[in-house]
C-alpha cells in the first residue's frame, strides 16, 4: 500500500537526491552479499522519479534480499526464512528516511522551521508512542541532523524503538 508522502514533489525529490549524495544508506544485513550498490541504485531511482512501492518491488525483482538469516535464540545460533514482508520494510523506513530529510532540507532552504508529524501509512494496531506523536511539531534541523546520524526513522521521531510505524511529516507552511 506505501505511505502517503504529503510533500513528495520535484523539490522534494531535488532536496532528496543532494541527501542521498550526503550519504548514510542503511546497509540492511539482510541484502545479498553484493547487492550494496544495485540497492543504492535502486533507492536512487526511486528518490528520482518513483516511491516505496516501487522500491519494494524492485527489491523484489532484483532479489537483493537473502532468503534466510541467523537469528540468536535461547538455544543458540539458528537459521530462518527473512520475513515475508521484508523488502517492503526496507522500501518504507528507508525512502521514508530519505523523504524526510528531503523536506527537513527543504523547509531549512525555505525558511520554515518546522515540520509536523501526521500518519503516513494506516497500521492495524498503533503503538500508543505513536499516537502521541501525531500533530507534533519538530524543528527541521534537529530533526534533519538525527536522520543523518540515524539509520531508523522511527528513532529519529523520538520513538522507541521498533519500525513502521507508519509516521512521517510535513512542512508547516507557516513562518
Amino acid at each position: 500500500m506505501g505511505l502517503n508522502y504529503k510533500n513528495l514533489d520535484e523539490i522534494t525529490r531535488s532536496h532528496m537526491l543532494k541527501e542521498l549524495e550526503v550519504g548514510g544508506y542503511y546497509e540492511s544485513p539482510r541484502l545479498r552479499d553484493g547487492n550494496f550498490i544495485a540497492w543504492k541504485n535502486v533507492l536512487q531511482e526511486a528518490a528520482k522519479s518513483f516511491n516505496d512501492i516501487w522500491l519494494e518491488h524492485q527489491i523484489d525483482e532484483k532479489s537483493l534480499l537473502k532468503s534466510h538469516e541467523t537469528r540468536h535464540a535461547a538455544k543458540g545460533i539458528t537459521t530462518v526464512k527473512v520475513p515475508v514482508n521484508a523488502a517492503q520494510s526496507l522500501a518504507e523506513g528507508e525512502f521514508n528516511r530519505f523523504y524526510l530529510r528531503g523536506i527537513c532540507s527543504r523547509a531549512i532552504s525555505e525558511g520554515y522551521e518546522y515540520l509536523r508529524i501526521y500518519r503516513a501509512k494506516s497500521v492495524d494496531s498503533p503503538r500508543s508512542e505513536s499516537i502521541t506523536k501525531i500533530g507534533t511539531l519538530v524543528k527541521a534541523d534537529i530533526l534533519l541532523e538525527e536522520l543523518r546520524k540515524n539509520n531508523f526513522t522511527d528513532n529519529a521521531l523520538g520513538l522507541p524503538a521498533g519500525p513502521n510505524s507508519g509516521l512521517s511529516a510535513e512542512i508547516v507552511f507557516e513562518k
